[in-house]
């Protein structure tokens, strides 16, 4: 509890957005990941949060794919000192595998914006971290993909390769 909950119980909103990155950097404290903190040493290479909240359509189209990263933060560093502009690099190379291959399967994919904004999600991990705001539950069109698992395993898919891409960028 004393990992997770910053609010001591006053706010369990707060605590349910916090508790995944904080376990992440206090199962990776130690690591080569995250050498200068205290933890469990598991080398946990990055965070990402998926969405499906990025927006209303109030026309018949769907909403498409928005991510989120986050580098004004720890003196733009990560605690490894890598530039937390690499969250930015993680968030483009996912992004465009994910429009890539949904575009190539269901016709034209809405790519939307990337922004470097101020989100716990994004925020507070000690490794590369973002959110991808896929589809929104709010939209019709939307759910429509978001409940055919075809759609489901090709944007898992995507992911994936995405990470892929990503992590072998990073160790070159």
């Amino acid at each position: 509890y004393d990992i997770y909950s910053r609010k001591q119980g006053s706010n369990d909103y707060a605590d349910d957005i916090n508790v995944r990155s904080l376990m992440t950097n206090y199962l990776a404290g130690g690591s080569v990941i995250c050498p200068g903190d205290s933890g469990l040493r598991v080398p946990i290479e990055l965070s990402m949060a998926i969405h499906s909240d990025a927006g209303i359509a109030h026309d018949s189209t769907f909403i498409g794919t928005l991510g989120i990263y986050t580098t004004d933060f720890n003196e733009g560093k990560l605690s490894s000192s890598l530039s937390r502009l690499v969250s930015r690099d993680m968030c483009d190379v996912v992004m465009t595998q994910v429009n890539d291959d949904l575009s190539r399967t269901y016709g034209k994919w809405k790519r939307r914006a990337m922004h470097d904004r101020n989100y716990s999600e994004s925020r507070e991990p000690n490794v590369p971290s973002m959110i991808l705001e896929i589809l929104s539950h709010q939209n019709f069109k939307d759910m429509k993909y978001g409940h055919d698992p075809n759609f489901k395993f090709t944007l898992s898919r995507a992911i994936y390769k995405g990470i892929l891409k990503f992590l072998s960028f990073q160790h070159q």
